[in-house]
C-alpha cells in the first residue's frame, strides 16, 4: 500500500501534532503518528491515551490501509519545499519504505516500525455543536487563572459551567484569583473541566467554524473538539468543581480606578521589574488618593518605597490602597479586564469586563503584621486532601506563605507592636502538624544513623578481635610443632 502527501500538508499536520506528540515514552507507539487512507481522505493522528489529535487531509493512495511513522520521523520530512511529494510504503514485517523528493531526486529509506496492531483502541467520540468561534478566545482567557498544582487536579483546567438560568461560563481558578467569562451559549448538556492543554492554547487554532461536545463514561468523560482539519479528544478532569459564585461580591466596592490602554500597556512592561518584584509575592500596592492612581513598590533591601503616577488612569470613589500579587495583577490585564473596584484593604480586588468577563482577586496582607504562627497540634486524626471538594478561597481569605517562608518571616526581629492573637486556621495546624511529624522523623533518622554506626563499630571490633584469636591460634600451633 503506498500513501503519497505533499509535503505543505506535512507540515500543516506536524505543526499540530507536535502538541500531542510524546518525544519520551515507556511506549514506542505513542512516540508515532498513524496514518490512515480511506475512501473520504487521510488522516493523521497522534495520541498520549489521555489526547487523541487526528489531522484530516487529501492524498493520493492506492488502496485503504495504515502505516505507522515516528513523529521524529515525520518532523524531518518537513524539510524542504511545499509542492515536493514524500510516499509512504508499508512492506512485510513491520517495515515501512519512505520516498522523499530531494532536490528533484527521490531518495529512498527502509526501516522498522512498530506494528499497527499496538496502537491504542478508539478514543469514545463525543455528540458536537456548533460554538461561537469566540470559545477558544475565552477559553484561553480564562486559562491564565487556572491552578498548575498537581495534587489540585480539579483545577488544573477550564469549568465549561452549563447553567440555563444564569447563563454557561468558562470559568477558572486557582484558589488565589479567578476568571469567569459568560459571552457564548455552550452546546453541552453538562458541565466539565477541560484541561488546558497545549492544543487548546495554539495560537494558530483560529477555525471559522467551530464544534464542540462532551461525553460521561462510568470510568472517565470526554471532551470533544471538532474543525474542518482537525479532531481533538480529551479526558475531562475528574471531580467536582467548586462553587466559584461564592467569591464573587455582590457589591462593587467603595474605591474604583478605570485603566487606559496605554496605562496597561505601561504596567506589562513595568511591573516585572518595578520595585518588589525579588521579594515573597512580589507585592505591588494600589494607591487611590486625590483622583489619582499610584504604583507603589518596595524591595527587601529598599530604604523607601518607589511611587508610579499612572497618568490616564481615572480613580473614582474615597482614597484607599490594596496590595496584590503583581503576577496575578498582569494576567488580568492580558485577559482585557481594565476596571477594577475593591471594597477595602482586606476585600477581593474585582474587574467585570464589557463582555461579560468577571475577575476576582484575593489581596496580600499590608503593613509589618507576620502570617499567623502555626501551633503545634498533637492528634491529627483525619484530614481531608480531596481537590475535587476543596472550595474557592473565600473572599476574606489571604493568601498562604509556605513553611520555610514562615521560618524566614519568624526569624526575623521584629520590633513591631504585636498582632491580636487569633486562631489559627485549619490549613495552619495541618501544617504545623506536618512539621512536628517532619521532626520526628529527622530526630529516627538520626537515631537509625547512630545505631548504623554503632554497628559498624561492633563489626569492626569484632573482626579485630577474631583476627586476634586467629594469631594466637596459630602461634599455638607453631608452638606445638616444636620438638624438644
Amino acid at each position: 500500500m503506498k500513501i503519497m502527501l505533499d509535503r505543505k500538508t506535512i507540515k500543516d499536520a506536524v505543526a499540530g501534532l507536535s502538541r500531542l506528540a510524546s518525544k519520551r515514552t515507556s511506549l514506542p507507539i505513542l512516540g508515532c503518528v498513524r496514518i490512515a487512507s480511506e475512501d473520504s481522505g487521510c488522516t493523521m493522528t497522534a495520541t498520549d491515551l489521555d489526547q487523541t489529535l487526528a489531522f484530516k487531509c487529501k492524498s493520493g493512495a492506492t488502496e485503504n490501509g495504515t502505516v505507522i511513522v515516528p513523529f521524529e520521523t515525520l518532523n524531518l520530512l518537513t524539510r524542504g519545499p511545499d509542492a515536493e511529494p514524500v510516499t509512504f510504503v508499508s512492506g512485510k514485517k513491520n517495515e515501512l519504505t519512505i520516498l522523499n523528493t530531494v532536490a528533484g531526486q527521490e531518495v529512498g529509506r527502509t526501516f522498522a516500525v512498530s506494528p499497527a496492531d499496538e496502537w491504542p483502541g478508539p478514543t469514545p467520540a463525543a455528540d458536537v455543536g456548533p460554538v461561537d468561534p469566540a470559545f477558544l478566545t475565552n477559553f484561553r482567557r480564562a486559562s491564565l487563572f487556572a491552578s498548575e498544582d498537581s495534587s489540585r487536579v480539579i483545577l488544573n483546567g477550564v469549568c465549561l459551567h452549563v447553567d440555563e438560568k444564569a447563563g454557561d461560563y468558562l470559568v477558572a481558578t486557582d484558589g488565589r484569583r479567578m476568571g469567569a467569562f459568560n459571552t457564548i451559549k455552550l452546546p453541552l448538556r453538562e458541565s466539565c473541566v477541560v484541561p488546558a492543554s497545549r492544543f487548546m492554547l495554539w495560537s494558530k487554532l483560529v477555525p471559522d467554524e467551530l464544534l464542540i461536545g462532551s461525553k460521561a463514561e462510568k470510568d472517565a468523560g470526554w471532551f470533544r473538539l471538532v474543525t474542518p482539519q482537525w479532531d481533538y479528544r480529551c479526558r475531562t478532569q475528574p471531580g467536582t468543581y467548586p462553587n466559584w459564585r461564592m467569591v464573587v461580591p455582590g457589591e462593587d466596592g467603595a474605591h474604583q480606578f478605570v485603566l487606559s490602554e496605554t496605562d496597561a500597556e505601561l504596567l506589562k512592561k513595568i511591573l516585572p521589574t518595578f520595585a518588589g518584584h525579588d521579594a515573597y509575592n512580589q507585592p505591588v500596592k494600589l494607591d487611590l488618593r486625590d483622583s489619582k492612581t499610584f504604583i507603589v513598590g518596595k524591595g527587601e533591601d529598599d530604604k523607601s518605597p518607589s511611587r508610579l503616577e499612572l497618568t490616564d488612569t481615572c480613580s473614582i470613589g474615597k482614597a484607599g490602597e490594596i496590595s496584590v500579587d503583581r503576577k496575578y495583577l498582569l494576567d488580568a490585564l492580558t485577559a482585557g479586564f481594565r476596571v477594577f473596584r475593591f471594597e477595602d484593604e482586606l476585600s477581593p480586588l474585582t474587574s467585570r469586563s464589557d463582555d461579560g468577563g468577571i475577575y476576582v482577586m484575593m489581596p496580600l496582607r499590608t503593613g509589618n503584621t507576620p502570617p499567623p504562627k502555626p501551633q503545634p497540634v498533637a492528634n491529627v486524626t483525619q484530614v481531608t486532601s480531596d481537590p475535587a471538594t476543596a472550595p474557592v478561597a473565600p473572599a476574606n481569605a489571604q493568601p498562604q506563605v509556605q513553611p520555610e517562608q514562615k521560618e524566614k518571616h519568624m526569624s526575623k526581629t521584629d520590633t513591631t507592636v504585636a498582632a491580636p492573637a487569633t486562631e489559627p486556621s485549619a490549613l495552619d495546624r495541618v501544617l504545623a502538624a506536618y512539621e512536628t511529624a517532619k521532626a520526628k522523623v529527622r530526630e529516627a533518622n538520626e537515631a537509625l544513623a547512630c545505631i548504623a554506626a554503632a554497628v559498624k563499630d561492633a563489626a569492626k571490633e569484632d573482626k579485630a578481635r577474631r583476627q586476634e584469636v586467629e594469631s594466637v591460634r596459630s602461634g599455638l600451633a607453631k608452638l606445638q610443632a616444636l620438638k624438644v
